[in-house]
């Protein structure tokens, strides 16, 4: 008994030492990334609804799917 508790006490010292690290580890994480946001995920359309004038046609497509455009361009 005496053997077994002489080895637990340090396994039990290292597991209560990477718990506290890793919980220290996390709490400053969150703090540094406090004023960031970060999301992630897709933008999924299937349908749009244009206002054209009648039956007429799209004479240019300036951007593809994936293209970065901003506010303003034609």
């Amino acid at each position: 008994m005496k053997q077994k508790l002489r080895f637990m006490i340090p396994v039990v010292i290292v597991v209560a030492l990477l718990a506290a690290g890793v919980w220290a580890w996390q709490r400053s994480r969150a703090a540094s990334d406090a004023r960031w946001l970060t999301l992630h995920g897709n933008v999924d359309i299937r349908q749009i609804s244009l206002a054209f004038a009648g039956s007429e046609r799209v004479a240019e497509m300036r951007a593809e799917e994936g293209d970065k455009v901003v506010a303003g361009q034609v």
